[in-house]
């Protein structure tokens, strides 16, 4: 059981037992943990989705810098910096160096990680160099990540 179901189930039983007379709260409380098990099993998270190269590469090359400058750069930065939202968000001007040289409501923030990381997959990285990239330190969470490849899905 983890954590936070485990504490869910904790202030259940506070309740259940401040509620109802002490006989009856242990059985309430065993039909809201049965409750509780049936609807986990059917939760299936939803996935960003994953911007093809040619998306990537027609978006920049095609869109007019007068208009889409910023869009780009938020762009470049996410994808290849396989950022986070709030990591996007926290860049400051420090932080970059200068080196001299769709639809949008179906894309949230989470899509430039995750491209990212399918780019680094795709690129032929390995399960080690994505978790280098996206900072992950579980192998189980990166390969959720290999599992989007469109190289691994031919």
């Amino acid at each position: 059981m983890n954590v936070p179901e485990a504490k869910l189930l904790k202030e259940a039983a506070s309740v259940a037992s401040s509620l109802l007379p002490e006989k009856s709260s242990s059985m309430v409380f065993q039909k809201v943990i049965a409750f509780l098990k049936r609807k986990n099993e059917r939760y299936i998270p939803r996935k960003a989705k994953v911007l093809s190269k040619e998306q990537v590469e027609r978006f920049l090359l095609d869109a007019p810098d007068d208009l889409w400058l910023l869009a780009k750069i938020v762009t470049i930065f996410g994808i290849f910096g396989c950022c986070r939202c709030d990591e996007l968000l926290s860049l400051a001007m420090n932080d970059v160096e200068d080196m001299g040289k769709y639809e949008p409501e179906l894309y949230t923030g989470h899509c430039f990680r995750r491209t990212g990381a399918t780019m680094v997959v795709d690129a032929g990285g390995d399960i080690l160099s994505l978790k280098h990239a996206g900072g992950w330190k579980s192998s189980e969470i990166a390969m959720s990540y290999v599992d989007d490849s469109i190289n691994n899905k031919i």
